[in-house]
């Protein structure tokens, strides 16, 4: 039993392990002709310095919101990857530090209007060292497995005015809880605020924030509770959001 406590406590002796903390200003990137420049900042909040690189990869939704990864070789057609300049691409963050980095659409003449979408992967790893501040290639160094979390930021580029419809459609209501699909008709995304409303003072009952519906997506099921509110007081509302190329707002009322 006593060797087995000290082979524990070597092994995590010998294996040190820490978590990240790298904190990003945003969660999405947009970019179209009015805003052609953007910027957000990495901290490290570790106290060990981070290694980080930037790279991007696809994700593919189906016609109901599934989302699966593109494992294609070559770049789909709607990717941003070719519409876009950044920079830095690979960075050092030492502890309580931070780094900017800068996005801007690449301009192309005649251009028609589409959307393009990638996930920008900010990949950060800590830099390991012993206590005595070796770098753990350094002989007699202790080994250190360092955990990595990769942030995936979506990053949009419109090239033009693409309309978009979208409808409110099955609503039923059950237990008290709405459940209705989103309808959308477009060859772009939405972004912004799904919210049950009571209509009788605007007030929040229930809702998503920061939701999301691409290209792809043709219909996609939700459900909201009513907080046991009737439904001749309800309202559906959407709200696209304007800082990501929001301009619209759909409602329907909740009549059964």
């Amino acid at each position: 039993m006593q060797n087995l406590i000290f082979i524990t406590l070597l092994i995590f002796g010998v294996f040190s392990f820490s978590s990240q903390a790298i904190h990003l200003t945003t969660f999405r990137i947009y970019l179209d002709k009015e805003t052609a420049n953007t910027d957000f900042v990495v901290f490290n909040r570790d106290i060990t310095s981070q290694q980080c690189k930037l790279s991007f990869k696809h994700y593919d939704f189906n016609e109901f919101g599934q989302m699966r990864k593109n494992k294609s070789e070559e770049l789909p057609s709607n990717s941003a990857v070719n519409w876009v300049r950044y920079s830095p691409r690979k960075f050092v963050l030492t502890p309580a530090n931070s780094q900017t980095i800068r996005f801007s659409m690449r301009r192309k003449a005649n251009a028609e209007p589409a959307e393009y979408r990638s996930y920008l992967v900010i990949d950060c790893g800590a830099i390991a060292s012993d206590d005595n501040g070796r770098s753990s290639g350094s002989e007699n160094a202790s080994i250190s497995i360092q955990p990595k979390l990769l942030h995936n930021v979506p990053v949009i580029v419109r090239t033009g005015d693409v309309p978009v419809e979208v409808a409110f459609d099955k609503v039923n209501i059950n237990n008290e809880v709405v459940q209705f699909s989103i309808n959308k008709n477009g060859l772009r995304s939405i972004y912004g605020k799904l919210e049950l409303i009571d209509i009788r003072n605007n007030e929040r009952l229930d809702g998503l924030n920061g939701e999301s519906i691409y290209p792809e997506t043709k219909s996609k099921h939700y459900q909201l509770s009513t907080k046991g509110v009737k439904a001749e007081h309800l309202l559906l509302r959407f709200t696209s959001d304007k800082q990501f190329g929001g301009d619209r707002i759909f409602e329907k009322k909740v009549i059964l």
